[in-house]
């Protein structure tokens, strides 16, 4: 006589979901023990409102019919208008456009400074060669460093 191959329970595909065994499931929804859900696995009992309930309140995703009679998405829909889609692009665009411009604004005020002070080391070779005088050295000086 062949023994009938019990079809594995849908509550698996939660478990499989989220990465977890019915062990750590049970711990995961505040069951001192994993008795009940190993019952429901072995087909002995059924997922009742209860369980449900409390499984939905550390998984609030998850959708409760589902969790009842194994039918449907185990997934709840989340609908998302595209118009929201829409404005939370807007929103990350001009976030980068804003991140992008304050990157080349820095990069240029870098090149800037970078240019200054090739231009005083220039002017500090001019005078330590004795082609400026002190004094010219500084009028340069705070001219270069007063310069955007």
């Amino acid at each position: 006589m062949l023994k009938k191959i019990k079809e594995e329970h849908y509550l698996n595909e939660l478990f499989d979901f989220l990465g977890i065994s019915a062990k750590k499931f049970a711990e995961s929804i505040g069951l001192g023990r994993a008795e009940r859900v190993y019952r429901v696995l072995k087909g002995l009992n059924n997922i009742s409102p209860d369980l449900a309930s409390i499984i939905i309140k550390k998984y609030p995703n998850v959708d409760y019919k589902w969790l009842l009679t194994g039918k449907g998405s185990m997934l709840k829909n989340i609908n998302i208008s595209q118009q929201t889609i829409e404005g939370h692009n807007e929103t990350v665009n001009a976030v980068g456009q804003n991140i992008g411009g304050t990157i080349n604004q820095t990069n240029s005020n870098l090149q800037k400074q970078k240019e200054k002070i090739e231009l005083l080391k220039g002017l500090k070779e001019l005078l330590d060669s004795g082609i400026l005088t002190e004094a010219e050295f500084k009028a340069e000086k705070k001219k270069i460093l007063e310069s955007n």
